[in-house]
C-alpha cells in the first residue's frame, strides 16, 4: 500500500482510498462487543423496572378490591379478595364507617380506603 506522510503522523491509504493509521485494524469487533454489552445491561435494567411497575399496579388493584370487599363483608372477604389478586393483607383497620387496608404483592405495598355509605334513596 502506498504510504502518505501528514504533518501529525504516518497514514496508509486503504483499498477504498480512505486514509487510516497503522494498527487501526480490528477495532470494530471490540466496539460491537461493548455496544452489545451496554444494550444487554439496559434491557435487564428496563425489565426489572417494568416488573416493579407491574407489581405496584397489582398491589394497588389488590388493595382497592380488598378495601371494597372489607367495607361490605369484613376482614375475611378483604383477605380472600387480596389473595385472589395475588396479594396478602398486611393491615386491616376499621375507622368509623371506613376500612383502611394495606396489601403486599411481591415487593410492592399499597394502601386503600373504602367508605360504607348508606344506600341512595330510590
Amino acid at each position: 500500500m502506498p504510504a502518505m506522510r501528514c504533518g501529525t503522523g504516518r497514514f496508509e491509504v486503504g483499498r477504498r482510498g480512505a486514509a487510516r493509521r497503522p494498527g487501526d485494524e480490528g477495532q470494530a469487533v471490540p466496539l460491537l462487543a461493548a455496544t452489545v454489552a451496554v444494550a444487554a445491561v439496559l434491557v435487564v435494567a428496563f425489565g426489572a423496572l417494568g416488573a416493579r411497575v407491574v407489581q405496584a399496579a397489582r398491589a394497588r388493584t389488590a388493595a382497592d378490591a380488598a378495601a371494597l370487599a372489607g367495607v361490605v363483608d369484613g376482614e375475611g372477604a378483604a383477605r380472600r379478595l387480596a389473595a385472589a389478586n395475588g396479594g396478602v393483607v398486611t393491615s386491616f383497620v376499621i375507622v368509623g364507617s371506613d376500612v383502611v387496608v394495606r396489601v403486599r404483592v411481591g415487593g410492592a405495598h399499597a394502601a386503600a380506603r373504602a367508605t360504607l355509605s348508606p344506600d341512595p334513596p330510590p
